[in-house]
Order: C-alpha cells, then structure tokens, then sequence
C-alpha cells in the first residue's frame, strides 16, 4: 500500500496553525527514521506497484481484445523482434519444432507433383496415336471445339481455372489468377457479377446471414468460400471434389492469417496483397480420371516367349544330364570298369575310368552306348593283373572299409574290421571288385547298421571340421604372407568349409562361428608381434570372404607371440581356423 503523508502543521507566535512544507516532512523522517527506511519504504512501494499491476494485466487484456485488435496490433513488432532475436540466438530450437512438420510436408508435394506429372505424360502419350484419338478427334471436330479442349474434358476429372480473391463488403476484386492453357473471362467482370447475385439471393429470401456457396454455370462450378473481410471464389471444371472444397477453406484462412490487417482496412488499393497472388496459384490444382489399368501385352508375350525358351533349354539339358548319367551307370554295370570322374564341356564326355585288364575293350563298350548328341572319351587306367593292390585305396574310400588282398590263383578280396551293412551289400555286387578278386567276409567282420541320411551327414560334418581345426597355416619371416605349402593347404580347406556350410541342414547342425587366429615367433616387440599377428589372422580372414564365407560368421585375433621355447621359430610363425557349431543344442567345437 501507498503510505499517506499526515497533514503536520505548526502553531505561529501568534497562536495560529502553519503547514509544514513536502520537503521539510521528508527531511524530518529521514532525521527520524534513518535512511534504512527511506530504501525500504521505497522498495515497498514498488513491490506493491507490480503486485497491483500483475493481478488485473490478465483481466485487462482480456477486456480490450474483447473491445478491438489494439493491443494486438501494438504487440505485433514486439512479438516478431522477440521471435526474430530467439531464431537469430537458438537457431536449432525452430529448427527442432519445425523439422517433423517441414519434412514430411516438403516429400508430400514434391511426390505429388511428380506423380501428377508422370500421370499427365502417361495419358497424352497413351492416347496420342490410339483409336480413343482418333475418336476423340471426330467428336471435338463435330462439336465445333478444339481437340486440346475435348482432350481435357476427357482426361480431367476436375480443374480449378481461375480463382478470385474479393472484398466482402464493398465487392471489389482484390486478386485473381488464371490457370494456363485456358480460355478465362475477365475477373472484374466476374467479381462483380457474383457480388450482384450474391446480393441478389440475400435480398429475395430476406436471410441477412445466408451467402452463396456454389453457383453452376454450364460446365462450370463457381465454389464460394467467405471469411471475415474476404470472398473466395474458384472458377471449377468438372466434378466439384471435397478435395477442392478442402483446398478452399485452408486458402482463407491462411489469407486472413497473413494479410488480416490488409484486408480488414482495404481502400481499393492492391498493392499491398500482391504477396497474396503465389497462394491463389496453388489453388488451380486438377484432377486426371481415373483410368482402367490395360494390360501389358506386349510384356506378357515377351516374358512368355522367355519362359517358352528357357523351358525349351531346361528341358534339353534335363534330357542331357540324364543321358550321361545313363552312360556312367553304364560304364559301371560293365565287369571290370569303374567310372572315377567324368567331365562334359563342347559336346564332348571324359571318363576317367579304371579297368581291369581282363575286361572288353574300351571301343566296344562305347559303341555299345551310343549317345547321340556327343562323344564320348576313356582316360583308362587299366590295372595289371599281377598287381591287384592297386584297387585297394580305390574300393576302401568308396565303401569305407578295411580291406586286404589274399594273392593265389584267384585272388581274395577279405573285408576286415567293421562296415555297414549298405557298404557290404554294394561291394559283393561291385562290378570292378568281382572282375579282379573273389570277395569274402572275415569271420571277424563286424557289420552295423547303415546310417540313416540325417547320421551320415553329421558324422562327414564333424570329421571336416575336425580335420579344419586341427590344421595350421604357416607365414614367411616378419611377413604377413602364407608359405606356398600352407597356401595350397588353406585353398583345400575352403572347399572343406563350404562342404560344410552345405551339410548343415541335413546333419542338423548350426554353425555359431569360424574363428581365426593368428600368432607370431619371439622375435621383435610386443607391440610389434601382436601387429603382424592380427595382420596373419585378417588374411586368412580376407580369403575365406573372397570364397563366398559370409562376414557374420568370420572374426580374426591376433594372439602375438606365446612362450613356446621348445617350438622352433618358423612353427610358431602360425594361424590356425576354429569352426565352433550346435549339435542339437549344444555347443561343440573340435580342437
């Protein structure tokens, strides 16, 4: 509260009452009360000066914007300096608010002007030369209009063409624009025709609030959109879209947004909403008709044709591959032959074949085969009599059994050790084996059951991924390059590691990882030993990549040098590869 000056007054010599003068009252309390209160009453004062203020400035506010646009109108500039002095200071705070707006917005138009771009193209070129053209033609030459004009009643589904911006209350044309490429009549003539039967309308059903909202004049939809100070009006060809009506009502109120001051207090001139014209031209938006999707013929057929050939091909090449496979059963039904490869290139089949010497020769047997659409060639090696051992690794690999030779006038064939009961089966029947030897079981034999397809290929996965793991690469002094031995090694284990990534479904197994580790000799630094390990462990790495071993399942580590004195130096100049996989669940590796 403001403090009150009492009225101090004085007796005079002659009896009578003087008032003690501003200055002097103040002097007196300050002599009184010291100048400690004189800074505290003072800033006593002030606070109650805001408190005051600050209770009735949300009420005052309230009260004049109720009355005009005054104290908007006067806040104005200081809002926009503060706003322009935040963006100046904090740029990135605008940029933050606006950022999910702008880009979504900004990707929303320019992909809808492009796709109305491409589809305008599509149809011009579509019907340039067609049928629909030429009738399309006829029709605007016997309607007295030009093709351009029939064209695009045909195609446009609806095209705002003009669009006018008018005072509301005196009727005058503030802004027009016009689309291109069509005929358009004159705005002032227009604006003051639908001032004059909106006028009309209000005055023949007495409704002061009623206006007019659409207006059709032949092929034309006049859409009416009234604000505040302003009329919208959108001159439409074809169908009247909500689209459009949308488009319409956002024009307004962005226009009385942007230029409320201009045309609330507009005198007829239309200078100052000039800025207003590039928002009218985005009004003058159109609309192709939807078109029923044709079939692509001409794809159609050429991708039938396609199918037709590479069927035809497929077709040929089944019928070939099952040729020679024919011609190798064959080869192996005759007694004392025994296909070891073969290989078809440029119409020409080599068999690489071990023979015995008591069988036919090689011409009769290939006359007997006959194969019509190429030759077919032996690479022989025929086997002496005298030397029946010779079949041995042969048969042994093939059937996966220990066996041995009993020499005498016809030579035994004994099957040692355990074999499966398949394997035994298929070499009492071998052609090869029964041509050269007298097969006979050892009373020892052991026979098992024959694995089933899932066991044969998880025992082949585990037997190469022991023979990986155990094997080790080796490097040339101080150099991060494989000796030609271990690198004729490692090209023999890769096509080891892609057999095995193949048998992973059939075995039921998962490989987890393929680990490679490098490691270097004593000799330099520590520093320098774990460099040129991890650079041994990263090359091996880099091959296994180039051969199509995926990068997920590959890691490197470089190990540097380990205490080994027992080792010589160029052993431990090494790397070696780790396969770890999952075996129904478990995790397994082999060492």
């Amino acid at each position: 509260m403001l403090e009150s000056k009492p009225d101090l007054k004085e007796q005079n010599d002659s009896g009578g009452e003087v008032e003690i003068p501003d200055k002097e009252y103040r002097r007196l309390r300050s002599l009184m009360l010291g100048q400690d209160y004189e800074a505290i009453l003072t800033s006593r004062l002030e606070n109650d000066n805001v408190y005051r203020v600050s209770s009735v400035l949300t009420e005052a506010f309230k009260k004049r914007n109720s009355e005009d646009d005054s104290l908007a109108l006067e806040m104005s500039p200081v809002i926009e300096s503060a706003i322009d002095e935040s963006i100046k200071n904090h740029p990135e705070r605008i940029t933050n608010v606006i950022f999910p707006i702008i880009g979504p917005a900004v990707r929303k138009a320019v992909t809808r002007a492009l796709a109305d771009l491409m589809q305008s193209l599509n149809y011009v070129l579509q019907n340039s030369l067609s049928v629909k053209s030429l009738v399309w033609r006829i029709k605007a030459w016997r309607l007295g209009v030009s093709y351009a004009k029939y064209l695009l009643t045909q195609s446009i589904h609806y095209q705002v063409e003009q669009v006018f911006l008018i005072h509301r209350e005196s009727g005058l044309l503030i802004q027009s624009v016009q689309a291109e490429g069509v005929s358009y009549q004159d705005p002032d003539l227009v604006s003051s025709m639908l001032s004059a039967i909106s006028d009309f309308a209000k005055d023949s059903f007495e409704q002061e609030e009623a206006r007019l909202e659409t207006l059709q004049m032949g092929d034309l939809t006049i859409l009416i959109e009234a604000g505040p100070h302003a009329v919208l009006a959108l001159a439409i060809r074809g169908t009247l879209h909500a689209d459009v009506q949308q488009v319409s009502t956002e024009l307004i109120e962005a226009l009385h947004s942007n230029f409320a001051k201009e045309l609330r207090y507009f005198d007829g001139a239309t200078e100052p909403l000039e800025p207003a014209i590039p928002m009218l031209q985005e009004a003058l938006i159109t609309r192709e008709k939807a078109k029923k999707e044709s079939k692509p013929w001409f794809a159609i057929i050429a991708v039938t044709l396609l199918l037709l050939v590479l069927g035809y091909y497929s077709y040929q090449n089944y019928l070939l591959q099952r040729s020679i496979e024919q011609a190798v059963v064959r080869v192996n039904q005759e007694p004392g032959y025994q296909v070891l490869s073969r290989n078809y290139q440029d119409d020409l089949l080599t068999l690489e074949v071990l023979r015995s010497a008591m069988s036919v020769p090689q011409n009769d047997l290939i006359d007997t085969l006959k194969p019509s659409k190429y030759e077919i060639v032996f690479n022989e090696k025929i086997a002496s009599i005298d030397d029946p051992e010779i079949y041995l690794p042969y048969l042994s690999s093939k059937y996966q059994a220990n066996l041995s030779v009993e020499r005498g006038e016809q030579n035994k064939l004994i099957i040692l050790g355990e074999i499966t009961e398949d394997n035994l089966a298929r070499l009492m029947q071998d052609s090869l084996a029964n041509s050269v030897f007298s097969v006979e079981k050892s009373p020892k034999l052991i026979i098992k059951p024959s694995l089933s397809v899932q066991q044969k290929s998880r025992s082949d996965f585990v037997d190469l991924v022991q023979s990986i793991n155990s094997q080790l690469y080796y490097f040339q002094v101080a150099s991060a390059e494989l000796t030609e031995e271990s690198q004729n090694l490692l090209n023999q284990n890769i096509t080891k590691i892609r057999r095995i990534l193949d048998l992973q479904n059939q075995a039921e197994t998962t490989i987890i990882q393929i680990g490679v580790f490098g490691f270097a000799d004593p000799q330099g630094s520590r520093t320098t030993n774990i460099d040129l390990s991890q650079q041994r462990a990263k090359l091996i790495k880099s091959i296994l990549l180039e051969n199509e071993i995926s990068d997920s399942l590959v890691i490197s580590w470089g190990g540097g040098a380990i205490d080994m004195s027992s080792v010589p130096s160029q052993y431990q100049r090494r790397a070696r590869i780790e396969i770890l996989y999952e075996l129904k669940g478990a995790t397994s590796h082999a060492q």
